[in-house]
């Protein structure tokens, strides 16, 4: 994970701790212990962010624990068979309810919609690109309705 993202990460971590609405606005949970070394490419990202904080709820964004993300797999049998292989596919969030699925060979992030078959969406990037851009970053308000009136939003411009 490169530094400047995980910076981020941790000043949101300690605004959060330090706000009395911060349980409210999100949660950057402990990291979890992974052995990286013995992973896909594709999920390298994703893993080095569970390292940090396993699991996160950051405004409208969730980010799937690992616990969480092995339980929801049953999810990607909504994926249209025709087009996508689900073995190549890792659901690891979603926002606002929508799935926020990883591909494990290319490394991107892709939203899709609710649905049968799930509808592919937006592609965010790379794994530290969606975290770094969208979550903690200036795009959160391209992907999130009346950012406006979102705590967590507000609490990124004054970061």
């Amino acid at each position: 994970m490169i530094d400047k993202l995980y910076n981020k990460i941790q000043k949101m971590r300690s605004v959060l701790e330090n706000n009395p609405d911060g349980p409210v606005i999100g949660k950057l949970r402990s990291g979890k212990a992974i052995n990286l070394q013995r992973l896909e490419n594709g999920v390298t990202e994703y893993y080095s962010f569970l390292v940090i904080s396993n699991g996160a709820r950051c405004g409208a964004i969730d980010i799937f624990s690992y616990e969480t993300m092995l339980e929801s797999q049953y999810y990607l049998e909504f994926l249209d068979e025709g087009q996508y292989d689900v073995r190549d596919w890792v659901y690891v969030g979603q926002c606002l309810y929508d799935p926020i699925i990883l591909n494990k060979i290319s490394g991107l992030v892709y939203q899709f919609y609710e649905g049968t078959p799930l509808e592919q969406g937006e592609c965010y990037g790379s794994f530290n690109v969606f975290l770094n851009e969208y979550v903690f970053g200036e795009k959160y308000e391209t992907i999130i309705p009346d950012v406006d009136d979102d705590k967590w939003y507000q609490i990124l411009k004054e970061l």
